[in-house]
């Protein structure tokens, strides 16, 4: 993703204007912009050969200033594999089938190598799909690796969600803005998300699934310790003490 973010305007902070932004990549035969955010502040941009390339941010206001700035990138990989689970979510001890979609079919995979996120892993060579089956309760990240002809390699995550038979399965993030926050911290005796106290965070449970793979039919309870039980799925909260 790109972000123009920190572009501003003293007539911007007055409330007196608007910008406008206009990307562009060079060499752009290569380059593919798959998504634009807030008129254009943001994009997705995908890269289908590794290389260097220049991305170039041109920004007018509404009095036809303009300005602009270009970076250099440089992709080591032009590799985009998507996984696909059948089912993404399931009873514990049923196999769930992942698949790997190319995005990218100029650029081939040759290798597959699976995480599953339960301690098991598989290697395989030129099969896009595998089967495994899960033993305990619990929403999985499952990491894919593949690797590409000249030495590129590409690695990639989903989510699979394992519950028991007719109980939903309980998931949630954390996010700083849009950011989702990983735990990098400790606390105690686990992993903790790094949140400055004085900040408000997002507590996100859309996530959360039930074997049926059905979303939208659950109940929803959020409780920050020591504060109330809310009925949500997405809430703001901070904490007021460390």
């Amino acid at each position: 993703m790109f972000d123009a973010g920190l572009s501003s305007d003293i007539d911007i902070i007055n409330a007196d204007d608007k910008l406008r932004y206009q990307w562009r990549f060079t060499p752009e035969q290569y380059v593919e912009t798959t998504s634009v955010i807030d008129g254009g502040r943001q994009i997705v941009a995908s890269f289908n050969k590794p290389g260097e390339y220049q991305a170039k941010l041109t920004v007018q206001d509404s009095f036809g200033k303009t300005s602009e700035v270009i970076k250099k990138i440089k992709i080591d990989a032009a590799l985009r594999p998507v996984i696909h689970s059948f089912p993404k979510a399931t009873n514990r001890g049923t196999p769930i089938t992942m698949v790997v979609r190319n995005e990218n079919p100029s650029q081939q995979f040759i290798s597959y190598e699976w995480d599953f996120g339960d301690g098991k892993k598989e290697s395989l060579i030129g099969t896009p799909s595998v089967t495994h089956t899960y033993d305990k309760v619990g929403a999985y990240t499952v990491k894919l690796k593949v690797n590409g002809p000249d030495n590129q390699e590409n690695t990639v995550t989903n989510m699979v969600f394992i519950g028991e038979k007719g109980k939903p399965i309980p998931a949630f993030v954390i996010k700083d803005g849009t950011a989702i926050l990983k735990q990098t911290a400790e606390c105690g005796s686990g992993a903790a998300y790094p949140i400055d106290r004085r900040n408000f965070f997002t507590i996100d449970t859309t996530l959360s699934i039930n074997t049926k793979g059905e979303t939208d039919k659950l109940q929803t309870y959020i409780q920050p310790q020591g504060s109330d039980i809310f009925e949500k799925r997405t809430m703001q909260y901070t904490f007021q003490e460390l």
